[in-house]
């Protein structure tokens, strides 16, 4: 068998390589023509959503009200049954229309012009990439203890202990086996079951079953639909039934932690404050009432968009007053106040306080001393010279630059974690040494938090002011022991 010092030079790789190319190509038309398909559908699903309201709204002036004599002869009742069906069904179509617009219209947007894009080689040196990366995981590979393991996924000591010698677990199995245990019951059941999540957070509709991830509210079928049309920046919509794998032990425990009542105590606190106001007239907002669950989708609507989009409700912390915004949420994430971090995320008028670093908050001038020796080091950023590192040996010991995602990734808290992530704590931000919180993960060992910034589009590539990537500061540290660990660097670099 021939063989070839470079694997580039492989006529094998190069065929394999081609193949997949063309592969992607194909898959890329049928995706576009599945696009128009789609178009077109949503074309048609609006029509028909407002020619049945426009029917039963013809059917309303010929009826003529529930009191009219003429009705009431002609079958009154029935009519009134079958306009309810109509605007229910147009109501559904309309849902039906901001689903198909979401889940498959702008998902496949997003694999044809990212996905896609990605994973094809645009010219001769993206390819020559490709082949140095898979070359040095291959070497990587072979040069590391997996070679004298077994190829059977590894569990942890606790597991192993009652596991068969033979057993063979697949990494789903491992990352899922803890949730399958703690759940347990119905994922409706426990979060109903948190006070005030027994009904929707926007119309009050008994048994929601759907839900807004970063918000932490339920939602009705119904308003769940108008907040999709808000866009995944604002509100994470996602189904207690359907959307299975989202329900994870971190999750339910955020929602623990936060639930319609306090939410809606924040974004509707201009409705509360009318409650304890005895002259409503006076009141800037005493016309906003919250939608019922009869009302219809428009009016719904547009209450559900003055809500999150204009924050037409909540009382805004505009206090001049010490401590600042950002020391307030930067002290309330290293005491892993939940509902603190979320208040302050929800009433201020700093978009970006997700992203405060310590540099916000603390006079840094004086804060790395740098003589004229390293001064005139090209390298005096990096993180193995400096001296708060190296004297306590701890990536931590070190803040400037730091964001909150930097300090989360020390506390160990994984609601605290979760709950950054999913307002979108930027995951590649870098600190003074140029480590994003991915590096301070591997430096201090924690695998599992590195783990979840990976799965959530951390890019392991970026190099620290010591021009290593988290990958080669990982294996500066030694074997990586951690299988799962070590493939998603590798898939990852």
């Amino acid at each position: 068998m021939a063989t070839f010092i470079n694997l580039e030079d492989s006529p094998m790789f190069q065929k394999q390589v081609c193949s997949l190319e063309g592969t992607a190509d194909e898959l890329k038309d049928r995706c576009q023509k599945l696009y128009k398909g789609v178009k077109k559908f949503m074309g048609t699903l609006g029509e028909a959503s407002k020619g049945e309201s426009a029917f039963a709204d013809c059917l309303v002036e010929f009826g003529g009200g529930p009191d009219d004599p003429i009705s009431l002869s002609i079958g009154g009742p029935v009519i009134s049954k079958f306009i309810n069906s109509l605007r229910e069904l147009a109501s559904y179509k309309e849902f039906l229309c901001s689903q198909v617009e979401h889940v498959l219209l702008e998902r496949l947007m997003n694999f044809i012009n990212v996905d896609l894009q990605e994973a094809k080689a645009e010219n001769g040196a993206d390819r020559m990439d490709w082949v140095n990366k898979i070359t040095t995981a291959i070497g990587t590979l072979l040069n590391s203890h997996f070679l004298q393991q077994s190829p059977v996924r590894f569990l942890d000591k606790s597991n192993t202990s009652s596991a068969p010698a033979n057993a063979v677990v697949s990494g789903d199995q491992i990352r899922h086996s803890d949730a399958r245990q703690n759940i347990g019951d119905d994922v409706s059941t426990i979060l109903r079951g948190i006070p005030g999540n027994n009904a929707c957070a926007e119309c009050n509709a008994p048994e929601p079953d759907w839900a807004s991830l970063n918000l932490g509210v339920l939602l009705c079928i119904q308003c769940s639909g108008v907040h999709r049309n808000l866009g995944v920046h604002i509100s994470k919509v996602r189904s207690l039934s359907l959307d299975v794998k989202v329900w994870e032990p971190t999750i339910l425990d955020l929602f623990r932690n936060l639930g319609n009542v306090y939410c809606n105590s924040l974004w509707e606190g201009l409705l509360h404050l009318d409650d304890d106001c005895e002259d409503r007239s006076a009141l800037p907002h005493a016309s906003v009432s919250k939608p019922c669950p009869e009302d219809s989708f428009s009016v719904k609507e547009k209450y559900i968009l003055g809500k999150y989009l204009e924050k037409a409700l909540v009382i805004k912390d505009e206090s001049e007053a010490k401590p600042s915004a950002a020391s307030r949420i930067w002290e309330a994430v290293q005491s892993r106040n939940i509902r603190e971090i979320y208040r302050l995320i929800v009433t201020t008028g700093d978009v970006n306080i997700i992203n405060t670093k310590f540099d916000d908050i603390t006079d840094i001038d004086a804060y790395h001393h740098v003589d004229a020796a390293e001064k005139a080091v090209k390298k005096r950023h990096d993180p193995t010279v400096c001296q708060r590192i190296k004297e306590s040996n701890k990536a931590g010991n070190c803040l400037q630059g730091c964001s909150l995602l930097h300090v989360a990734c020390h506390i160990g808290d994984s609601v605290l974690l979760e709950l950054l992530l999913q307002f979108g704590a930027d995951l590649n931000i870098r600190d003074y040494h140029g480590r994003t919180p991915l590096h301070h993960c591997i430096s201090s060992g924690n695998h599992k938090f590195a783990k979840i910034l990976l799965r959530r589009g951390a890019r392991p590539s970026i190099e620290d002011d010591g021009g290593l990537s988290v990958l080669e500061r990982a294996m500066e540290m030694g074997a990586i022991t951690d299988e799962e660990l070590f493939l998603l660097l590798a898939e990852c670099a």
